[in-house]
C-alpha cells in the first residue's frame, strides 16, 4: 500500500508540474494575443485616417514641430 501511495503522489506532482507549465504557456499566448489586438487596432486607425484624408498621428507631430521651429 505504501508503494501505491508513493506512485500516486508522484503522479500528482507530475500533473501539478504539467499544469503550471500549461498555465505559463496560456499566459504567454494571451499576452501575444493582446499585443496583436493592439497592433491591429493601431493599424486600423491609421488606415481609417488615410481613407478619411486626415493626416496620420506622426504627420501631425511633424507638422506641429515644424510650426514651432518657424
Amino acid at each position: 500500500m505504501t508503494e501505491l501511495l508513493i506512485h500516486k503522489q508522484a503522479q500528482v506532482e507530475a500533473l501539478s508540474s504539467e499544469k503550471a507549465t500549461l498555465l505559463f504557456r496560456i499566459e504567454a499566448v494571451s499576452r501575444m494575443l493582446d499585443e496583436s489586438k493592439s497592433r491591429i487596432e493601431i493599424s486600423g486607425s491609421s488606415s481609417r485616417d488615410k481613407e478619411s484624408g486626415r493626416p496620420l498621428f506622426e504627420d501631425r507631430i511633424r507638422s506641429s514641430r515644424s510650426q514651432k521651429c518657424l
